[in-house]
Formats: structure tokens, C-alpha cells, sequence
């Protein structure tokens, strides 16, 4: 990286190389009620746009969440939503162009409508009774609720000169790579071999799950 020699993967530069760019939903909970891609479909360089309808055939519901507790909920999550969307960002259809640039053109050319549905925006609260839950299949709005003792616990705060309670809240962060999440794939026509060039920390893991 000090030589510039290092490669990213937006270094790789393959012959007929197509561009992905997302359509994602600018609301954060919402009914898809009607989806339009015709006119992106037209535009010079648009070589497919692909939905959740149009892709069957991956079983859309199948994506497996990698990194996650034994507790947790939610295995899985759609590639695209298909009739609802739950967070800002979501992607509801790909766009696959000659360029970048065209696909990000034709992303935006995408129309979509949606009905927006009651939205989540404190942790706490979407905890409670009356809130509206997100995954229905869930029941409530906790992915996860973990305990850990050891010790006697109760013995050990009975027996302290002094206790203390607080409630410790994380602030919302991410990880800032110099290069963020990015992925090219070439498949060989006459073996059927995948390549994949990828922005990721865990290669191991990703070689699975592609195989899967």
C-alpha cells in the first residue's frame, strides 16, 4: 500500500465486465406497491435489471446472516425485498449496466412507490407491547437478549460497600476500510468456475457460502 502497488478490487478489470448498482429504499418501513423498471430496462448499456420477482430461482429468503449469536434471531434475510421494505437502504432491484455510471443512471430511473408503514427510531421503545413489530415472524422487536453469570452473582453486590447501577448505551459506528465493501466475479464458460474478487475479512467464509 506505501508503493501503490497494492490491489483493491476495484482494480480488477475484466473483458465485457458489467457494473451493479443497487435501487434502495429511501424509506426506512414500507409497502412496496408497485415497482417499475421498463425505463431503465430501455437505456443504452442496460444489459438486465433484476427484482426479487425475477429471481426466483435464489430463493430470495435464503440469505444466510454470517455473523451472529446462537440466540439470535433472524437466520436469514431476502437478497431483495419483494413486498416489504425495513430499513433505509434496503435494495429493491440491481441494476447491471456497461459502467458504472450507467447503472447508477439507470438505478435512479427506477420507479417505485411505497405505502409507509409505522417506523421504530428509539431502541428502548421498540422494545415495548404496543410498538410496531418489524418482522412479524418474530413476535416482538428483540433479536437477541443474552445473560451471562458467574459466580454468586447477588452474594457478591450484597456484600460490596458500595453498588453501583447504570445503564450503558453504544453509540452507532462502523468499520471505515479504505476500500468498502466491493466484489468482482468471473465465471469460466466451459468449467463452470467461479472467481471472485473480494473486499472482505473472512474469505473462508464467503467461499462457503458461494459454494452453497
Amino acid at each position: 500500500m506505501l508503493t501503490g502497488s497494492a490491489t483493491f478490487v476495484d482494480d480488477v478489470d475484466l473483458p465485457g465486465m458489467l457494473h451493479a448498482a443497487l435501487v434502495r429504499s429511501p424509506v426506512p418501513h414500507a409497502k412496496i406497491t408497485s415497482l417499475d423498471v421498463s425505463a431503465a430496462e430501455a437505456m443504452p448499456g442496460v444489459e438486465m435489471v433484476l427484482t426479487a420477482a425475477s429471481l426466483p430461482d435464489l430463493n430470495v429468503e435464503e440469505m444466510p446472516v454470517t455473523w451472529r449469536q446462537p440466540e439470535q434471531k433472524g437466520e436469514t434475510y431476502p437478497l431483495l425485498a419483494s413486498d416489504v421494505v425495513r430499513f433505509v437502504g434496503e435494495g429493491v432491484a440491481i441494476v447491471a449496466a456497461t459502467s458504472r455510471y450507467l447503472a447508477e443512471d439507470a438505478a435512479a430511473a427506477v420507479e417505485v412507490s411505497y405505502e409507509d408503514l409505522p417506523v421504530n427510531v428509539d431502541p428502548m421503545k421498540a422494545l415495548e407491547a404496543d410498538t410496531p413489530v418489524i418482522n412479524p415472524e418474530w413476535g416482538d422487536n428483540q433479536i437477541i437478549r443474552v445473560e451471562r453469570e458467574t459466580g454468586d452473582v447477588k452474594a457478591t453486590f450484597d456484600s460490596a460497600p458500595v453498588v453501583l447501577e447504570e445503564r450503558l448505551r453504544s453509540h452507532r459506528y462502523a468499520a471505515c476500510p479504505l476500500e468498502t465493501r466491493a466484489a468482482v466475479a468471473s465465471v469460466e464458460p466451459v468449467t463452470g468456475e467461479i472467481t471472485v474478487w473480494l473486499a472482505n475479512q473472512a474469505p473462508h467464509r464467503a467461499k462457503t457460502h458461494l459454494a452453497r
